[in-house]
C-alpha cells in the first residue's frame, strides 16, 4: 500500500510542474481535485499496471500524433442531442441483454444507451459509440499537449516511470467523455466500467451533467494501483469489502453493496444444478485466465501462469487419482485467441487434464458445482465459487510476486510466492481437499454480500432513488 503515499507525495511535490498545470487546465479541474488527478497519473504509470508497456520514445510520438489521430478518427462537428434522465454505458446488445436490461428497463425515462460499439438495440434510444465524439475546443487544446513532453520526459527519468503514457491516458479519457456527455447529455450516467474510475471521466461528467455518476462493480478488485484515486458519486459494489478498499485507495465515492450481476445472472442455473444432486466430477477445477498477451498482464505476471499450470500438470503426474479439469472462457468471438490458448495449454499439459469448453451458457458455474476445489489466479470466478454450492473451496495461486494481486485475505486459501515450489503447491491442494468448510470464509462473504437472485432489483431501486 506504499504506492498510495508515494502518489500523494508525488502530487504534492510535482503538482505545480508545467505538465500538470496544463492537465488541470485541459480538464478544467477545480483546485480541490487537482492532487487526486495528478496522483492518478502517478499510479497509472507504475510498472505493476496491466497492459503492454511502451517506451518513452513511442509514448512521445503518440502525444505528438494524438490531436491528428482524433481529427482523423473522431467526430468533431455534431449536433447536441436532447437530454435524458439516465444514460447507460454498455458494450453491445448481447451484453446489455444479459447483464443490464433487467435493472435498466425499470428506470423512469427518458433514457439512453451509450454503447462501446455500434449495434442493434431493438428500438431503444442509443447514442453513438462512447469514444466517437470530441469537442473542437478539446481538439485544439490537444495540439498544445506536446509542449508538456520535455517536463514529462524529465520527470519520467527522475522517477523511473513512464509518466508520458499515463498523462496521455488522462487527456484521452477526458477528451472522449467530454465529447460524449456534451453531445448526449443525461442527468445520471451508469457504467459497468470500474477498472480505473479515472478522475478525468468524472470531471467530464460533472461539467456536463447535473446528477450522479454511478458505477457498477464488474469484477473483483484488489489493492492494486490501477484502482487508486478514482472518482464517482456512487459505487454499487459486490460487498462491503469495497468500502475499505476505496477508503484505503483514496477513491471518492459512496459505496452501496448490491451483489454481483454476473453471479446473479446464473442464480437459477446454479440452484437447479445443486438441487439435481449431480455427483462430483472433478477434484480440481482450474479457471482460465487466457494467455499472454491477450490477458494484458505484464510479462512477469503472465509467465507465472506457466509455472502454475506446470505445477497442475506435475500434480496430476504424481497423483493420477485426482480428477483435474481446466475451465475455458467463452471465446466464440475470438477464435484466434482460443486457438493460441489451446496450443499453449497442450504444450504444458502433458498429463490427462480435461479441457472444458464454454459457450457462454453458464458452463463455468455448473462445473464449479461439480468440483471440490476451484483454483484461480485472479479471476472473479474464484471469489464467486464460494457461493456455488455448499463446501466449495478455492485456492488463489500467484507466483508473480506482485503484492497488489492478493484476492483472498484468508491465508488458508492463497498461495503467493515467487518460488513456484511444486511440493508447496501439492501440500496446499491436499490440505484444502481435506478441509471441511461448511460455509464461505469471512473475506469471501465481505466480497459478495448477496446471492439471492435479486441483485438487479437492488441496483434498480438505488438508481431510482437518485431522482
Amino acid at each position: 500500500m506504499g504506492f498510495v503515499e508515494d502518489a500523494e507525495r508525488f502530487a504534492q511535490r510535482q503538482g505545480d510542474a508545467f505538465p500538470f498545470r496544463f492537465l488541470r487546465w485541459f480538464t478544467r479541474c477545480p483546485p480541490e481535485d487537482g492532487l487526486r488527478l495528478v496522483a492518478k497519473v502517478y499510479c497509472d504509470a507504475l510498472p505493476e499496471n496491466y497492459g503492454l508497456p511502451e517506451t518513452l520514445g513511442l509514448a512521445c510520438l503518440k502525444v505528438l500524433a494524438q490531436a491528428f489521430y482524433y481529427l482523423a478518427t473522431k467526430e468533431v462537428w455534431w449536433r447536441r442531442q436532447p437530454a435524458v434522465r439516465y444514460g447507460l454505458e454498455t458494450i453491445s446488445w448481447d451484453y446489455f441483454d444479459a447483464h443490464q436490461r433487467l435493472f435498466f428497463d425499470g428506470l423512469p425515462g427518458p433514457n439512453r444507451l451509450s454503447p462501446r460499439t455500434p449495434d442493434d438495440f431493438q428500438g431503444r434510444d442509443a447514442a453513438g459509440p462512447v469514444a466517437r465524439s470530441v469537442t473542437p475546443r478539446t481538439l485544439a487544446a490537444l495540439l498544445l499537449a506536446p509542449l508538456t513532453l520535455p517536463g514529462l520526459w524529465i520527470l519520467s527519468r527522475k522517477y523511473e516511470l513512464n509518466l508520458i503514457t499515463a498523462f496521455r491516458k488522462a487527456l484521452s479519457v477526458y477528451a472522449v467523455f467530454e465529447g460524449h456527455f456534451r453531445r448526449y447529455p443525461c442527468r445520471h450516467f451508469v457504467t459497468y466500467e470500474d477498472m480505473h474510475n479515472h478522475p478525468s471521466r468524472y470531471l467530464a461528467f460533472r461539467q456536463n451533467c447535473s446528477g450522479s455518476l454511478a458505477v457498477i462493480q464488474n469484477g473483483d478488485r484488489t489493492y492494486h494501483p490501477s484502482y487508486a484515486f478514482g472518482m464517482m458519486d456512487l459505487y454499487l459494489s459486490h460487498g462491503s469489502f469495497a468500502s475499505d478498499l476505496f477508503r484505503d485507495l483514496r477513491c471518492a465515492a459512496k459505496v452501496v453493496p448490491a451483489g454481483s450481476i454476473s453471479l446473479n445472472r446464473w442464480h437459477g442455473l446454479i440452484e437447479a444444478t445443486v438441487q439435481s444432486g449431480e455427483p462430483i466430477r472433478y477434484d480440481i477445477l482450474v479457471i482460465d485466465q487466457s494467455c499472454w498477451p491477450y490477458n494484458m498482464y505484464d510479462l512477469k505476471t503472465a509467465r507465472s501462469l506457466d509455472r502454475l499450470y506446470a505445477n497442475v500438470n506435475e500434480l496430476k503426474r504424481r497423483r493420477p487419482r485426482y480428477r483435474i479439469a481446466y475451465q475455458m472462457r467463452n471465446y466464440a468471438d475470438t477464435p484466434a485467441v482460443r486457438a493460441d490458448l489451446l496450443r499453449w495449454l497442450r504444450g504444458i499439459f502433458t498429463e490427462p487434464i480435461e479441457i472444458l469448453e464454454n459457450t457462454g451458457r453458464g458452463e463455468s458455474y455448473s462445473n464449479i458445482v461439480r468440483s471440490r476445489l476451484v483454483m484461480a489466479f485472479d479471476s472473479s470466478l474464484g471469489n464467486e465459487a464460494w457461493f456455488v454450492g455448499p463446501g466449495r473451496k478455492v485456492l488463489f495461486v500467484n507466483y508473480a510476486g506482485n503484492p497488489f494481486e492478493v484476492c483472498c485475505e484468508d491465508p488458508r486459501f492463497q498461495l503467493y510466492d515467487e518460488t513456484g515450489d511444486p511440493r508447496a503447491f501439492e501440500e496446499a491442494v491436499e490440505r484444502l481437499l481435506a478441509l471441511d468448510l461448511p460455509e464461505p470464509p469471512t473475506p469471501a462473504r465481505r466480497r459478495h454480500a448477496f446471492f439471492d437472485g435479486r441483485v438487479e432489483e437492488r441496483i434498480s431501486q438505488v438508481l431510482k432513488e437518485l431522482g
